[in-house]
Protein backbone atom coordinates (compact mmCIF):
# COMPACT_ATOMS: atom_id res chain seq x y z
CA UNK A 1 0.00 0.00 0.00
CA UNK A 2 2.99 2.30 0.39
CA UNK A 3 3.73 2.63 -3.34
CA UNK A 4 0.30 3.98 -4.37
CA UNK A 5 0.48 6.52 -1.55
CA UNK A 6 3.94 7.62 -2.67
CA UNK A 7 2.75 7.94 -6.26
CA UNK A 8 -0.17 10.11 -5.16
CA UNK A 9 2.12 12.30 -3.10
CA UNK A 10 4.52 12.65 -6.03
CA UNK A 11 1.69 13.60 -8.38
CA UNK A 12 0.35 16.14 -5.87
CA UNK A 13 3.80 17.72 -5.63
CA UNK A 14 4.09 17.96 -9.42
CA UNK A 15 0.61 19.47 -9.69
CA UNK A 16 1.54 22.06 -7.07
CA UNK A 17 4.82 22.90 -8.83
CA UNK A 18 2.97 23.27 -12.12
CA UNK A 19 0.41 25.57 -10.46
CA UNK A 20 3.23 27.72 -9.10
CA UNK A 21 4.88 27.84 -12.54
CA UNK A 22 1.69 29.16 -14.10
CA UNK A 23 1.29 31.76 -11.36
CA UNK A 24 4.81 33.03 -12.10
CA UNK A 25 4.02 33.18 -15.82
CA UNK A 26 0.77 35.00 -15.14
CA UNK A 27 2.54 37.59 -13.01
CA UNK A 28 5.15 38.11 -15.74
CA UNK A 29 2.45 38.54 -18.38
CA UNK A 30 0.58 41.14 -16.35
CA UNK A 31 3.80 43.02 -15.54
CA UNK A 32 4.72 43.03 -19.23
CA UNK A 33 1.23 44.22 -20.18
CA UNK A 34 1.25 46.94 -17.52
CA UNK A 35 4.47 48.31 -19.02
CA UNK A 36 3.19 48.07 -22.62
CA UNK A 37 -0.26 49.66 -22.69
CA UNK A 38 -2.02 46.46 -21.71
CA UNK A 39 -0.50 44.46 -24.57
CA UNK A 40 1.82 41.48 -24.87
CA UNK A 41 3.31 39.90 -27.97
CA UNK A 42 2.43 36.23 -27.75
CA UNK A 43 4.32 35.31 -30.91
CA UNK A 44 6.82 37.40 -32.85
CA UNK A 45 8.49 36.84 -36.20
CA UNK A 46 11.82 38.38 -37.14
CA UNK A 47 13.98 36.01 -39.22
CA UNK A 48 12.64 33.25 -37.01
CA UNK A 49 9.54 32.80 -34.88
CA UNK A 50 9.83 33.80 -31.22
CA UNK A 51 7.40 32.36 -28.69
CA UNK A 52 6.02 33.82 -25.49
CA UNK A 53 8.87 32.47 -23.29
CA UNK A 54 11.37 34.45 -25.39
CA UNK A 55 9.20 37.56 -25.17
CA UNK A 56 8.84 37.29 -21.38
CA UNK A 57 12.44 36.15 -20.93
CA UNK A 58 14.04 39.05 -22.79
CA UNK A 59 15.62 36.79 -25.39
CA UNK A 60 13.36 37.40 -28.40
CA UNK A 61 15.39 38.07 -31.55
CA UNK A 62 18.51 36.86 -29.76
CA UNK A 63 18.06 39.28 -26.89
CA UNK A 64 18.71 42.34 -29.02
CA UNK A 65 17.24 45.74 -28.16
CA UNK A 66 14.48 46.47 -27.35
CA UNK A 67 13.60 42.85 -26.44
CA UNK A 68 16.38 42.62 -23.88
CA UNK A 69 14.36 45.08 -21.78
CA UNK A 70 11.47 42.63 -21.35
CA UNK A 71 13.20 40.10 -19.07
CA UNK A 72 10.28 39.55 -16.71
CA UNK A 73 10.73 35.79 -16.24
CA UNK A 74 14.13 34.31 -17.07
CA UNK A 75 14.02 30.97 -15.22
CA UNK A 76 13.54 28.56 -18.12
CA UNK A 77 12.32 25.72 -15.91
CA UNK A 78 9.18 27.68 -15.04
CA UNK A 79 7.88 27.61 -18.61
CA UNK A 80 6.67 24.03 -18.64
CA UNK A 81 5.41 21.20 -16.47
CA UNK A 82 7.78 18.27 -16.05
CA UNK A 83 4.99 15.80 -15.31
CA UNK A 84 4.69 14.81 -18.97
CA UNK A 85 7.70 16.47 -20.56
CA UNK A 86 11.37 15.59 -20.46
CA UNK A 87 13.35 18.65 -19.36
CA UNK A 88 16.40 19.48 -21.42
CA UNK A 89 18.55 22.40 -20.33
CA UNK A 90 18.94 24.02 -23.74
CA UNK A 91 18.01 27.55 -22.78
CA UNK A 92 15.14 29.78 -23.77
CA UNK A 93 15.30 29.94 -27.54
CA UNK A 94 12.69 29.46 -30.24
CA UNK A 95 13.91 26.04 -31.30
CA UNK A 96 13.24 24.67 -27.83
CA UNK A 97 10.26 26.61 -26.52
CA UNK A 98 8.04 25.64 -29.43
CA UNK A 99 8.01 22.14 -27.97
CA UNK A 100 9.03 22.67 -24.35
CA UNK A 101 6.44 25.13 -23.19
CA UNK A 102 2.99 25.57 -21.78
CA UNK A 103 0.39 26.33 -24.46
CA UNK A 104 -0.99 29.84 -25.02
CA UNK A 105 -4.07 30.50 -27.14
CA UNK A 106 -3.05 30.80 -30.80
CA UNK A 107 -3.72 34.04 -32.74
CA UNK A 108 -5.38 32.06 -35.55
CA UNK A 109 -8.00 30.73 -33.15
CA UNK A 110 -11.50 31.11 -34.65
CA UNK A 111 -14.36 32.95 -33.01
CA UNK A 112 -16.50 30.81 -30.72
CA UNK A 113 -19.93 31.35 -29.18
CA UNK A 114 -20.38 35.10 -28.94
CA UNK A 115 -16.63 35.76 -28.65
CA UNK A 116 -14.83 37.68 -31.41
CA UNK A 117 -11.10 36.90 -31.24
CA UNK A 118 -10.23 40.14 -33.04
CA UNK A 119 -11.36 42.07 -29.95
CA UNK A 120 -8.31 40.88 -27.99
CA UNK A 121 -5.87 39.24 -30.43
CA UNK A 122 -4.55 40.51 -33.75
CA UNK A 123 -1.99 39.48 -36.35
CA UNK A 124 0.22 42.55 -36.63
CA UNK A 125 2.58 41.30 -39.36
CA UNK A 126 0.49 39.79 -42.18
CA UNK A 127 2.64 37.72 -44.51
CA UNK A 128 5.33 37.09 -41.87
CA UNK A 129 3.79 34.18 -40.06
CA UNK A 130 1.63 34.57 -37.01
CA UNK A 131 3.02 37.58 -35.19
CA UNK A 132 0.44 38.66 -32.69
CA UNK A 133 -0.39 41.01 -29.87
CA UNK A 134 -2.87 40.16 -27.14
CA UNK A 135 -4.66 43.01 -25.40
CA UNK A 136 -5.04 41.77 -21.82
CA UNK A 137 -7.70 44.31 -20.68
CA UNK A 138 -9.89 43.21 -23.61
CA UNK A 139 -10.01 39.53 -22.66
CA UNK A 140 -13.64 38.42 -22.43
CA UNK A 141 -14.81 37.01 -19.09
CA UNK A 142 -11.25 37.00 -17.63
CA UNK A 143 -12.02 34.62 -14.75
CA UNK A 144 -13.19 31.98 -17.25
CA UNK A 145 -10.80 32.75 -20.10
CA UNK A 146 -7.99 30.16 -20.42
CA UNK A 147 -4.88 32.12 -21.32
CA UNK A 148 -2.25 29.38 -20.87
CA UNK A 149 -2.55 25.67 -20.08
CA UNK A 150 -0.63 22.43 -19.69
CA UNK A 151 0.43 21.20 -23.12
CA UNK A 152 1.20 17.87 -24.75
CA UNK A 153 1.60 16.30 -28.19
CA UNK A 154 -0.01 13.02 -29.23
CA UNK A 155 2.46 10.17 -28.79
CA UNK A 156 5.38 12.43 -27.76
CA UNK A 157 7.20 13.36 -24.54
CA UNK A 158 7.17 17.08 -25.22
CA UNK A 159 4.60 19.84 -25.30
CA UNK A 160 3.49 22.47 -27.78
CA UNK A 161 3.52 26.25 -27.55
CA UNK A 162 -0.09 26.96 -28.58
CA UNK A 163 -3.62 25.65 -28.39
CA UNK A 164 -6.84 26.27 -30.28
CA UNK A 165 -10.39 25.89 -29.03
CA UNK A 166 -11.61 23.94 -32.07
CA UNK A 167 -8.84 21.44 -32.82
CA UNK A 168 -5.31 20.35 -31.94
CA UNK A 169 -2.35 22.02 -33.66
CA UNK A 170 0.99 20.85 -35.14
CA UNK A 171 -0.66 18.59 -37.75
CA UNK A 172 -3.54 17.97 -35.35
CA UNK A 173 -1.36 16.51 -32.59
CA UNK A 174 -0.49 19.33 -30.12
CA UNK A 175 -2.52 21.39 -27.69
CA UNK A 176 -3.83 21.34 -24.14
CA UNK A 177 -2.58 18.27 -22.29
CA UNK A 178 -4.46 16.47 -19.54
CA UNK A 179 -1.18 16.12 -17.68
CA UNK A 180 -2.31 15.63 -14.07
CA UNK A 181 -4.42 12.50 -13.62
CA UNK A 182 -7.66 13.56 -15.33
CA UNK A 183 -7.07 17.32 -15.34
CA UNK A 184 -4.99 20.10 -16.88
CA UNK A 185 -3.73 23.12 -14.98
CA UNK A 186 -4.92 26.36 -16.56
CA UNK A 187 -3.96 30.02 -16.10
CA UNK A 188 -6.91 32.37 -16.48
CA UNK A 189 -7.21 35.93 -17.71
CA UNK A 190 -7.59 37.28 -14.18
CA UNK A 191 -4.38 35.56 -13.01
CA UNK A 192 -5.81 32.65 -11.03
CA UNK A 193 -4.87 29.03 -11.77
CA UNK A 194 -7.31 26.12 -11.75
CA UNK A 195 -7.32 22.40 -12.56
CA UNK A 196 -9.95 21.36 -15.10
CA UNK A 197 -11.01 18.13 -16.77
CA UNK A 198 -11.58 17.89 -20.51
CA UNK A 199 -15.34 17.83 -19.90
CA UNK A 200 -15.17 20.95 -17.75
CA UNK A 201 -13.22 22.81 -20.44
CA UNK A 202 -15.59 21.59 -23.17
CA UNK A 203 -18.62 22.78 -21.20
CA UNK A 204 -16.90 25.96 -20.02
CA UNK A 205 -16.58 29.44 -21.47
CA UNK A 206 -13.88 28.46 -24.00
CA UNK A 207 -15.82 25.45 -25.39
CA UNK A 208 -12.55 23.59 -26.13
CA UNK A 209 -13.13 20.49 -28.24
CA UNK A 210 -9.86 18.54 -28.44
CA UNK A 211 -7.13 17.63 -25.97
CA UNK A 212 -4.18 15.29 -25.51
CA UNK A 213 -5.05 12.72 -22.86
CA UNK A 214 -2.93 11.34 -20.03
CA UNK A 215 -2.03 8.40 -22.28
CA UNK A 216 -0.90 10.87 -24.98
CA UNK A 217 -3.79 10.03 -27.32
CA UNK A 218 -6.34 12.36 -28.87
CA UNK A 219 -9.35 13.21 -26.69
CA UNK A 220 -12.20 14.64 -28.76
CA UNK A 221 -15.20 16.03 -26.90
CA UNK A 222 -18.54 16.16 -28.80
Amino acid sequence: MLLPAMNKAREAAKRTQCTNNLKHIGLAIFMYADDNNGCIQTRYYESTTNYFPQVLGGSACGGTAPYDKSAYLTNWKLYFCTNKMTYENKGVDAGNTKYQSYAIIHPSNPNWGNVSVSKFHANIQPGKGWTATMVIPNLPSPSEFILIADSAVVGKTHGYSHFRTDTLMESDTGGIGINHADKANTLHGDGHVSAQSAREMRNGFMEIKEFVGTDLTLVSMP
